[in-house]
């Protein structure tokens, strides 16, 4: 038979599969990755909620609070996860507070007579 060609389609295949499909090794990184990354969204949510509820507390306090050896680690932390350091989330969650509790009192004012 001179001219036939004979092609190892089980290695082809083996090479397209391992392009394609993720190796153990691969699937264990991107899924630590994922758990990794939700568990950094947990933490920044703490965090916030914290810093919410306990306005007077101060960002060392809450920094111990969540388990950070040092306030530093813990703005670090916040900056990377978030953009903005854990001193200015306060003061914007402040404001919107603030803002939120004024337009409220608008509102009521304007709809049931309601003056203060």
């Amino acid at each position: 038979m001179s001219g036939v060609k004979c092609y190892n389609i089980s290695g082809k295949a083996a090479s397209v599969l391992s392009r394609q499909l993720p190796t153990d090794r691969q699937w264990a990184e991107s899924r630590a990755a994922t758990l990794y990354t939700q568990f950094c969204d947990l933490v920044v949510a703490q965090a916030k909620r914290i810093m919410d509820t306990n306005p007077g507390q101060s960002v060392k306090e809450t920094a111990y609070e969540l388990g950070f050896p040092d306030t530093a680690n813990f703005c670090r932390y916040f900056k990377r996860a978030t953009g903005i350091y854990p001193q200015a989330y306060k003061k914007w969650s402040w404001l919107t507070g603030t803002l939120r509790t004024c337009i409220r009192k608008r509102a009521l004012r304007g709809r049931s007579g309601y003056h203060s």
